[in-house]
């Protein structure tokens, strides 16, 4: 999220975006003191201490990029409504339903009165018989604007089509407020097309939103030429077909989010749902913040249509530019800014140089230096918008090293190199000379830092390939028959060193 660049601005929020980049959440943030909020720290009575503000970060940073598939409203605008039809959902549909005129207004306004509706809703349920499956509003649609499949949980995803994009005409503004209206019981509360069930947390909007992306005739095709939008309004995670929400999900929703992009396809998000998170490779990711905010859209706690009303505008004041992140005039309090913080590769943290270095790299982190790799100094986080800093402890980096951070700040206080250890085949311990146990058969793995087949004097020796157990054994027991080539050699171990070594004869 970001601080709005128009409407009224609120200390409260805005405090909230510095210490958390959640404008519109709902953190408690005690007594707040704006010189905090913009020097950092809480030298100034504030409860909370807040981060130093990025002052790399600009209202129209460098980094946009020009999207030519996103055309400007004044062309013609298409909104597709997707709305979660479970149980939790009445009072917040009724919201939308007085408010609808207004954003009707708004959208015509906007389009230069050539605009297009569509509305679909998105049920789960035990059976697949939706609670509507009696209405004539329902029996009336065609079999094309009926979703209902059978997931892998015994659920059924039932998704709806009420209202399709006109084709060959415009301004449907009539037949798409019946279709609202007639949702959750109807104007006057009558018994059709009651709300759905639900059946768990996770709701199948991902599905829902890649049928109105993907499908040629579910509510049929955007315009190429109108600006394309999409509203979602949902208090719950994606939850695909098996009522459960994922990696697998968050994975799949970056692919919808990929297609969106390509095909200048703006999402909006609102409700609860924004809240929903999930952990990938030890970071926490908001799933329907990311398709917001990457799609050039916003996101939001509220239903209130006149929030929607405000983000269509600043939407389609900003055609044909796609922003990574939504970036404000309050630039420096815009946390979800990466001006001047770069993404590396690393293990995660590991409790001794040793550990890093026989980890694997399996994650993504970020560093506030000027290279492309951290450096001593440089501060490292586990997330993008500088919330969270990596624990003290070591991480590795390439195959070569990597760095260790002490303390709680996340800064990079030294680096280690990795050493490449080579394999060999030793003899069982023995206590014979080396002339001796040249001849003894080799039974056990080993491995040494040397820079040849066998280990030198000088060498370490040990018995994993992590290096982190040394050959302990000393005196004419720690003599090894190795294979070098086709050479054996044999060397004596003190405590893990080689003390000295001979080629067999």
């Amino acid at each position: 999220m970001a601080v709005p660049t128009t409407g009224t601005l609120t200390l409260l929020k805005m405090a909230r975006e510095a210490k958390y980049a959640d404008y519109n959440g709902t953190q408690s943030m005690g007594t707040i003191a704006m010189y905090d909020i913009v020097n950092g720290g809480n030298t100034h009575g504030s409860t909370v201490s807040y981060p130093a503000l990025n002052r790399n970060c600009l209202p129209n940073p460098s980094g946009s990029l020009y999207n030519s598939a996103v055309e400007p409203c004044s062309q013609g605008l298409d909104v597709s409504f997707i709305i979660d039809y479970t149980g939790s959902m009445g009072p917040q549909i009724e919201t939308v339903k007085s408010g609808l005129s207004s954003v009707i207004a708004h959208i015509n306004t906007e389009s230069s009165s050539n605009y297009r509706l569509s509305m679909i809703t998105v049920d789960e349920n035990t059976s697949g018989t939706p609670t509507y499956s009696g209405c004539t509003q329902y029996t009336s649609l065609p079999t094309a604007q009926k979703y209902n499949i059978e997931g892998s949980t015994n659920l059924f995803q039932i998704i709806t089509a009420w209202e399709m994009f006109p084709v060959g005409s415009t301004n449907n503004s009539s037949s798409f407020t019946t279709a609202v209206d007639n949702l959750n019981g109807g104007v006057s509360g009558g018994s059709c097309i009651q709300l759905g069930q639900g059946n768990g947390v996770p709701e199948p909007m991902d599905i829902g939103l890649n049928l109105v992306i993907n499908s040629t005739n579910f509510v049929n095709n955007f315009r190429e030429s109108a600006a394309k939008y999409i509203i979602m309004l949902t208090d719950a995670p994606p939850g695909g077909g098996d009522d459960a929400f994922t990696s697998a999900d968050y994975d799949a929703l970056q692919i919808t989010t990929a297609t969106c992009v390509f095909r200048g396809i703006k999402v909006f998000v609102l409700g609860a749902g924004v809240n929903s998170s999930i952990t990938i490779d030890s970071t926490t990711r908001y799933p329907w913040r990311e398709l917001a905010d990457q799609t050039g859209g916003t996101w939001d706690t509220t239903y209130d249509t006149t929030d929607v009303e405000d983000d269509i505008t600043v939407a389609c004041q900003s055609d044909g530019v796609y922003p990574p992140y939504n970036f404000s005039d309050w630039y420096g309090y815009d946390q979800d800014c990466t001006t001047g913080i770069t993404p590396f590769n690393s293990s995660t943290v590991q409790p001794s140089e040793a550990n890093a270095c026989s980890a694997k790299i399996s994650q993504t982190y970020y560093h506030n230096g000027s290279a492309s790799a951290p450096a001593i100094g440089d501060e490292c986080y586990i997330n993008q918008n500088q919330t969270t800093v990596l624990a003290a402890g070591y991480y590795l980096t390439s195959s070569s090293g990597g760095f260790r951070i002490t303390g709680t700040a996340g800064t990079i206080a030294s680096t280690f190199t990795c050493t490449t250890l080579t394999k060999i085949y030793g003899t069982l311990m023995t206590s014979k000379f080396s002339s001796s146990v040249c001849g003894e058969p080799v039974a056990q793995e080993l491995w040494h830092d040397g820079a040849f087949g066998f280990p030198g004097n000088g060498d370490h020796v040990y018995t994993d390939a992590a290096g982190t157990t040394a050959a302990a054994w000393a005196g004419y027991k720690g003599y090894y028959s190795v294979n070098a080539g086709n050479a054996m050699a044999a060397s004596r171990i003190t405590s893990g060193v080689v003390s000295s070594a001979i080629l067999c004869p």
